[in-house]
């Protein structure tokens, strides 16, 4: 979806200020869950904002160690050909080992998963406010062409109905 589709798909977009509707998209509302399936080596390119790193090997090292003594063997052992981890308990694992100390970073990866977004994200859109109120702007500026030429056109369609049923009184001859 474009951002003029996008923008357009918003109830009573055009009544709204630029503002409003720029919030509107940049607001986290979606939930959005990934269920693809992870593996070790996508774990570890998990971003960590707080040491600007991937989780690695060593984050890996540590939530495997983590997991197998907390009798998650068939998880460790399925992340080596992959499975989907949407499942709310594997997410929760995440958060408490990362919670506890045990596995920094280890919450980022259950954020990654499962997280909510916002309507340009969900919709893989990077715009900026500027680009958006420049859509906005435009797609008001087309929406008003677009009611002027509905306009007429209704206009020569309720002409074209009566000429054609008109019976030929110069008294009675429908006006455009």
């Amino acid at each position: 979806m474009t951002l003029n589709e996008l923008i357009q798909s918003l109830p009573n977009w055009f009544e709204k200020n630029p503002q409003e509707i720029f919030e509107e998209l940049s607001t986290p509302s979606v939930e959005f869950v990934d269920k693809e399936k992870w593996t070790w080596g996508g774990i570890a390119d998990v971003y960590i904002p707080e040491t600007g790193k991937r989780f690695g090997r060593s984050g890996n090292k540590l939530l495997q160690d983590a997991m197998l003594a907390s009798g998650e063997l068939w998880t460790v052992t399925q992340l080596g050909a992959g499975f989907p981890l949407y499942d709310e308990e594997i997410l929760e694992l995440f958060r408490q080992l990362d919670a506890s100390g045990v596995v920094p970073g280890a919450r980022h990866i259950a954020n990654t998963i499962k997280r909510i977004i916002s309507l340009l994200e969900h919709n893989n859109l990077n715009s900026s406010q500027e680009e958006i109120f420049a859509s906005i702007k435009y797609c008001k500026l087309e929406k008003i062409k677009q009611d002027k030429i509905d306009k007429v056109l209704d206009a020569v369609q309720v002409y074209r109905e009566a000429i054609t049923s008109w019976d030929g009184n110069p008294g009675t001859e429908p006006q455009l």
